[in-house]
Formats: structure tokens, C-alpha cells, sequence
């Protein structure tokens, strides 16, 4: 299922979203305890994934009233605010890891897998949803880029969590974008005010289920910028896989329900262009994985 967040006579609810992507059905329709809940509280009562099948959703669906035209509603980011910073995982695509070595003016025999994963985290004031803007401060970096991702949202928390049994911890899956400030990141030895200006976390437009993918290295990851192809690659890719990036954060801290693990970017960000493609005012930045949807944002 797919699952959104969105306003609705001023109150915050979670909804599923119809098949043919035109309407929401209130989860509370199937679900009446989540009535009043955010998408993280729902998370949090339900750490090892919705009771409800989508055949009772679809069921829900039929009867007349039950659903909400998507058109009218303020749609937002899944999870608008959670608990912690968003983890991410650096150079985590062989094709990114080229570029970036290039971009940094690194010799050809850098170009490795780094030897141990690179983390960094995101300051999240406020998630920045569909068709939400990426309001950038001009006048402290305009070198301004984006990274499409798979986002992994933590259902059961834990510690010490086994590879084996990494996918009892997943709720369920989201599209993010990355956004980096590049001077201020490769003007800092840590790379944390350059990625966390507000705005720069997108994530939406839908939380797919994980009972919804079998495997999450078989999705595509695709950027545009102004309907100009940037990246296209595919989980496969992956240096690290999801399950050894769950196992290796929660042998350091404990995962909780709601966490957003965003696993890396692959090549085609601007950073790695011989003439810097830069974002600019006015662009529109699109980020897809077609299993989950497209995750639109404009650059203001």
C-alpha cells in the first residue's frame, strides 16, 4: 500500500492512496484507532506493519463517500518531523564514487569503494514534501545540487540487528532527495552544514509498504531537472546493500520506529559534471522511483 500524509480541514491525517493515484482513502476508514494519528505516530503503533491488506483497502475504496479526491487536499511529506536526524550513507554507487573522486581532484587510484561506510546525518526542521519548494540561501552557497535516493523507514526498532533479519525492521520505503550545498560541503571537514540547510530533506510523495517489495535492490533511482535526465541507476548498484547498512548503524545506536536511513545517490549530480550543471531559481527537480512514485519539487 501507499501511504500519505495530507491536511484535511486544518488536521493532519494519513491515508492510503488509490491505485489509480487520483484519490485517498482515509486510514482510518479501515484502521478507526489511527484517527487523529501522523504517519509517525502510526508507525509507532504499529512498528511491524498495518494490520489491513490492500484487499480491504480496495474494498474501502468501493463504497461511495470513502474517498477523498487527491486534488483537494494538502498533500505533505510522509513524515513531516521525526525523532532524529535523517542518517545518511555517502558514495555508496561505484558510478558515484568515480565522479566524486574526479570532482575532488583525487588521483584515478582513489577510485575505490571507501573502506569503511560513510555516514553523515541531515537536520530536519521540517521534511520538504511534494511540490513543496526548496527555499535556498542564495547567498551563502549557490553551488546547489540534488541526490536521488531510496529512503528506508524504520518500523521495529532495535539494536544489534542482524542482516539476516534486517526486513522485520522495515515499515516501508520513500523517495528522497538529497539536496547539497557544495561549497559549504567541501569547504567543512564534516559535511553536516552543507546538507542540512532548511529545506534540503525532500522526501514523498508515499511511504510504499514494505510488504510491497520483495527485494530493495531491484528499484530504479531516476533524477530530471527540468525534465532533463540526470541520473538513472538501480538499487543493484549498491555498495552497501540495505540490510548491511541496518546491521552496521545498529551496532552503534538504537534504530527507532519512524528512523529514516537515506542509502546514497548514484552518478549524474552536478558536483561530478566537468561544467557544473547547478541548480538555479526556477528549476524543477524531479526524483522517481517508479515503484513508489515521483517526488517533485520546485528551487525558488
Amino acid at each position: 500500500m501507499k501511504l500519505i500524509s495530507y491536511r484535511y480541514e486544518e488536521e493532519m491525517q494519513v491515508g492510503i492512496l488509490t491505485p489509480d493515484g487520483l484519490g485517498v482513502l482515509p486510514l482510518e476508514a479501515v484502521l478507526p484507532e489511527t484517527a487523529g494519528l501522523s504517519m509517525l505516530e502510526v508507525i509507532e503503533a504499529f512498528p511491524e506493519g498495518l494490520p489491513i491488506t490492500a484487499a480491504d483497502a480496495e474494498d474501502a475504496m468501493a463504497e461511495e463517500g470513502m474517498v477523498l479526491p487527491l486534488a483537494e487536499l494538502e498533500v505533505t511529506a510522509p513524515i513531516e518531523r521525526p525523532h532524529h536526524d535523517v542518517v545518511c550513507v555517502g558514495v555508496n554507487y561505484l558510478s558515484h564514487v568515480s565522479e566524486s573522486t574526479t570532482a575532488l581532484g583525487k588521483e584515478e587510484g582513489d577510485l575505490m569503494p571507501p573502506a569503511e561506510t560513510i555516514y553523515f546525518a541531515k537536520r530536519v526542521v521540517r521534511m520538504t514534501g511534494p511540490d513543496m519548494p526548496v527555499v535556498n540561501a542564495w547567498d551563502v552557497d549557490d553551488h546547489l545540487d540534488y541526490e536521488v535516493e531510496l529512503a528506508v523507514i524504520i518500523g521495529k526498532g532495535g539494536r544489534n540487528i542482524k542482516k539476516e533479519n534486517a526486513g522485520e525492521h522495515i515499515f516501508g520505503y520513500s523517495v528522497f532527495n538529497d539536496i547539497s550545498a557544495r561549497k559549504t560541503q567541501q569547504a567543512r571537514v564534516q559535511w553536516y552544514m552543507g546538507k542540512s540547510m532548511d529545506t534540503y530533506s525532500c522526501m514523498g510523495p508515499v511511504i510504499l509498504t514494505a510488504d510491497e517489495i520483495e527485494r530493495p535492490e531491484k528499484l530504479e533511482v531516476i533524477s530530471r531537472v527540468n525534465g532533463e535526465e540526470r541520473q538513472h541507476s538501480t538499487t543493484e548498484l549498491l555498495i552497501r546493500d540495505v540490510a548491511t547498512l541496518i546491521e552496521e548503524i545498529s551496532s552503534y545506536f538504537t534504530l527507532e520506529p519512524g528512523d529514516i536511513i537515506a542509502t546514497g545517490t548514484p552518478s549524474g549530480v552536478a558536483l561530478g559534471m566537468e561544467e557544473p550543471k547547478w541548480l538555479v531559481a526556477g528549476d524543477v527537480v524531479e526524483c522517481e522511483i517508479p515503484q513508489i512514485g515521483i517526488l517533485r519539487n520546485p528551487i525558488l
